[in-house]
């Protein structure tokens, strides 16, 4: 059965995830870490109230229109890299400390404890191409944060996060391939107790152009779930895709994709399903930007008796520059990952969010809303049915560049409401400078 929240930090301790130059999918999400590596100096959602389902899901960037291809730039870090004497490319370094006030740092419904959470963290990225336009380039980056809890020192210890992306562009033929390793430590609002997971992820895809509007993409990932000696158990899952794009006109394009995709754990066995999905996505250069897939899931689940089940699956995601200063973006991703403190349940997880960002002359406000549904599926010979947990979060950051715009200060306000096996409320205030050098 379900227990109870431990007297921990929620999952992820924001003291990392603000103004710390990004450090693993505290901020960023582990997808981000592989499409774009984490940098300084622009805009930014942070990952408040990130849950198991989705670091596992995010691990494994979506394919299709939004796989690992085309290779990021340097316009997607948004930094003012200067090439090193005697190095081929840019080495980006960077450091930073946050301190952040939780309210209710164990979770609890009635009589929540206060705590104060520090966070020291540092940043080294290369990019071998930073101007883009090589056929072959390399990102990697590499951020280590020391968590210290001022009330609960027993949770002191170091998060740390590592990836690599290697892409190649011909004429016709596009390969890209991404290693992923992430290793971080706090309460997850799903599993309701202090985990510390290791993450590993690793994927390829290609890309082949037909004819000038037409083009055909494979892609395999794989992403492993390690919680070491706690209670939890870990998951592995395998994706398999093969999709065509057509491009109707100059900005939409659309096409068909099937997946396969094998989700297995001692909780839950051996999830087996087949996804085919008709993606669209609409862009017009920089200023919009939106993708999105539906379809049907089927799938079939070894601790119930090899049963099947059929069901709708998709994905949304958009971004629009509404003017220079102003911009909006917003998602929708559902998936189904094992359990892992539940046995033979799955957790079918929606999550659906949506920001706003204003420039400042030289300050950047980001504000948001993310609404995260787990809905507990049995899989098993089950005797009870789970609630759902039901987890709101707002978040409004104020970032401001200081000093030659080689310092930044952040600070955020983060309210997270959850209704469920377990209901509370979390107040989070933090503060922090970051620099690069």
């Amino acid at each position: 059965m379900r227990r109870p929240p431990r007297a921990y930090a929620k999952f992820p301790p924001t003291a990392t995830a603000i103004a710390t130059v990004c450090v693993g999918f505290q901020l960023c999400g582990v997808a981000n870490a592989q499409n774009s590596p984490p940098g300084m100096g622009s805009s930014y959602v942070p990952n408040f109230g990130s849950s198991f389902a989705s670091r596992l899901a995010n691990s494994i960037p979506i394919s299709g229109f939004n796989g690992i291809i085309p290779p990021a730039t340097d316009s997607d870090i948004g930094l003012d890299e200067t090439l090193t004497d005697g190095f081929k490319g840019v080495l980006i370094k960077g450091a930073g400390v946050t301190t952040t006030y939780d309210s209710n740092f164990f979770l609890a419904e009635n009589n929540p404890d206060s705590e104060l959470i520090t966070s020291v963290s540092g940043m080294l990225t290369y990019l071998s191409d930073p101007e883009g336009g090589a056929p072959f380039s390399i990102i990697a980056s590499y951020n280590p944060a020391i968590q210290t809890y001022l009330e609960n020192s027993e949770n002191n210890g170091i998060d740390q996060s590592g990836n690599i992306k290697m892409s190649w562009n011909g004429s016709r033929t596009s390969l890209a391939a991404f290693v992923n390793v992430t290793q971080s430590s706090g309460t997850d609002p799903i599993i309701g107790e202090f985990v510390s997971e290791t993450l590993y992820s690793a994927g390829i895809e290609g890309r082949y152009q037909i004819a000038p509007r037409t083009s055909i993409s494979a892609s395999f990932a794989a992403a492993t779930s390690d919680y070491g000696s706690g209670s939890a158990v870990g998951s592995n899952i395998y994706t398999t895709s093969l999709s065509g794009s057509w491009a109707a006109t100059e900005y939409f394009r659309f096409g068909p994709e099937i997946q396969y995709n094998v989700a297995t754990s001692d909780n839950s066995g051996t999830r087996e399903a087949w996804q085919f999905l008709l993606q669209g996505q609409y862009q017009v250069g920089t200023r919009i930007q939106v993708s999105g897939s539906i379809g049907l899931d089927y799938a079939t689940n070894s601790d119930d008796d090899g049963s099947a089940s059929a069901g709708l699956t998709g994905s949304f995601n958009a971004n629009y520059s509404v003017s220079e200063r102003l911009s909006w973006s917003g998602s929708v991703v559902y998936v189904t990952v094992p359990s892992p403190d539940e046995v033979d349940y799955v957790v079918n997880n929606l999550t659906i969010s949506t920001a706003l960002s204003r420039k400042l002359l030289r300050a950047v406000v980001d504000v948001g809303l993310a609404l995260n549904i787990a809905s507990y599926e049995g899989v098993g010979p089950v005797t009870t049915s789970l609630e759902d947990e039901n987890n709101l979060n707002a978040f409004v950051t104020y970032s401001r560049t200081l000093f030659l715009e080689r310092v930044n200060f952040v600070s955020s306000l983060f309210y997270s409401v959850n209704n469920g096996q377990s209901d509370w409320t979390q107040f989070q205030l933090s503060v922090g400078l970051n620099a690069q050098f």
